[in-house]
């Protein structure tokens, strides 16, 4: 095994087959492929939680995060200059990663509050909210945010660039007593490879051989406005709600959180009518600014809402990246890197590794 931080690159080691291209798939493909594995990345075509996700990197509130989320975020915000910047030198897409700052509020609870967050003005930040003048609320001047259909697709043409074969189709681990022995494609052929990494999204637990982590989908729906003219500048959240703008003016409001949907991410008309009705009451200019869009995402949640970044306990070349809860975009660069460094060294501590009681 080498000892300056790259993958093994003899051939068991060094041919992996991804299922997944989200997010969770895409920089983990990343990750291996700058190391010198060959790749190929398989992928059913199902609607991408990934791609409808707001692109807030931060935790919503930050008070509610577990520590190790908090450090993937963390890891993730350093990793994210040198990421966005290959992606838009290769693939010419801007993926308008900026700092726009998060504005909560809602308060902490008692020593709730963060590094790098200070007691704000609500008017001087945000003066369209329906709030008294003198209202306060939590500044966070260094959140981030991105277009994540612009990073799914800017990725995705820097890896197709780089050599990464992708294939287009739906698939199915095939596996003996303790390996996995290839992906079984639509069209019926047999993909192989040394080792094999699942980042399917919500749909990771059902594609898992048994034992499977327990992943659940959890929908989350979202409004699109397109104001006559700019409103917003910052990122508003407060009690489970939020607006995000984007550079061309419009707003992004989400998100409902629904444990019963189930695969099913079509739209709601009831659940949309009662997102509006809530930003409405928050932010009463868009009511004159009906929402042009909505659509919706099904989130992969794990118990506790920390993804599962690791090797699976019965198939030791199969390895998970999944579980990423509500936090895909702003932890996928930190998870994509953990799992090459697990990958390097199995037997190594992992506070994201497969937990006993899954099995259970």
């Amino acid at each position: 095994m080498s000892t300056n931080g790259k993958l093994q690159s003899d051939t068991k080691k060094g041919d992996f087959l991804i299922i997944g291209g989200g997010i969770a798939g895409l920089t983990v493909a990343q990750e291996l492929a700058s190391a010198g594995n060959t790749v190929t990345v398989v992928d059913a075509g199902y609607a991408k939680t990934s791609d409808a996700a707001a692109g807030i990197l931060s935790s919503l509130p930050p008070w509610e995060c577990d520590p190790r989320i908090a450090d993937l975020i963390a890891s993730s915000s350093r990793r994210f200059f040198s990421l966005i910047h290959e992606v838009e030198m290769s693939s010419g897409i801007q993926c308008e990663w900026q700092r726009k700052g998060m504005l909560i509020l809602t308060p902490p609870p008692q020593g709730g509050l963060r590094e790098n967050t200070t007691i704000a003005s609500v008017f001087s930040l945000a003066p369209n909210l329906s709030l008294p003048s003198n209202a306060q609320g939590l500044w966070l001047p260094s959140v981030l945010q991105l277009q994540p259909t612009k990073l799914i697709a800017g990725l995705t043409t820097t890896l197709k660039k780089q050599g990464i074969r992708f294939v287009l189709q739906s698939s199915k681990l095939e596996y003996s007593a303790n390996k996995i022995t290839g992906v079984r494609i639509a069209d019926g052929t047999l993909l192989t490879a040394g080792n094999y990494i699942l980042a399917a999204g919500a749909h990771s637990g059902v594609l898992c051989p048994p034992p499977a982590p327990p992943i659940k989908p959890v929908r989350g729906q979202l409004l699109l406005y397109a104001p006559s003219k700019p409103l917003l500048c910052i990122i508003l959240t407060a009690d489970g709600l939020y607006l995000v703008p984007r550079n061309d003016g419009t707003i992004i409001v989400g998100s409902t959180f629904e444990e019963d949907s189930g695969f099913d991410n079509r739209t709601n008309a009831t659940a949309l009518a009662n997102l509006h009705k809530r930003a409405v009451a928050l932010f009463p200019c868009l009511a004159i600014s009906p929402p042009i869009n909505a659509w919706s995402g099904l989130r992969p949640y794990l118990p506790k809402g920390v993804p599962f970044i690791g090797v699976h306990p019965q198939y030791d070349n199969l390895y998970l990246n999944a579980g990423y809860s509500r936090h895909g975009i702003a932890i996928a660069p930190a998870g994509a890197r953990h799992l090459r460094k697990i990958i390097a060294n199995p037997n190594s501590d992992n506070p994201l590794g497969w937990q006993d009681e899954w099995a259970a």
